[in-house]
């Protein structure tokens, strides 16, 4: 955890959540709730199972595909795990599947996944009241 970032994070309440009044209380219990809650934002989803990619592609679109489309996809999912969170690769699966098809769709959901504050900042996948005690006093 970067104390420090977490410190300005609390501070400055860029997303205007309402850190103030709990700074001010020292509610790190509360603070560290706050960070940890569900947001209406999502962050790239990074690895994902291949069965997944392969599930969120449409037969129809899939069978659309030329010959070294076909080779080139299945480069891509061969090993257990797509790196979705990788800007290559989901540009490369959008090159295989137009706008609008329900391939593309699919997998433009699988690359994304919902995120608390501490996810959206980068600053791990959540703050313990011990990080928040450690953030104020840093």
């Amino acid at each position: 955890m970067d104390f420090a970032a977490l410190k300005v994070e609390l501070q400055t309440d860029p997303a205007s959540l309402g850190y103030a009044v709990l700074l001010a209380a020292g509610n790190d219990a509360a603070l560290a709730g706050l960070l940890n809650a569900p947001r209406p934002v999502t962050i790239p989803a990074g690895p994902v199972e291949s069965y997944l990619v392969v599930a969120a592609i449409k037969r129809a679109e899939f069978d659309a595909l030329t010959a070294p489309d076909r080779t080139y996809l299945s480069f891509i999912i061969t090993p257990a795990l797509v790196n979705l969170g990788v800007g290559e690769v989901r540009t490369a699966l959008a090159v295989l599947f137009p706008p609008g098809s329900a391939t593309r769709t699919n997998l433009v959901a699988l690359a994304s996944r919902p995120a608390n504050r501490v996810q959206e900042i980068g600053l791990g996948e959540s703050a313990t009241v011990a990080d928040v005690l450690a953030a104020r006093k840093a």
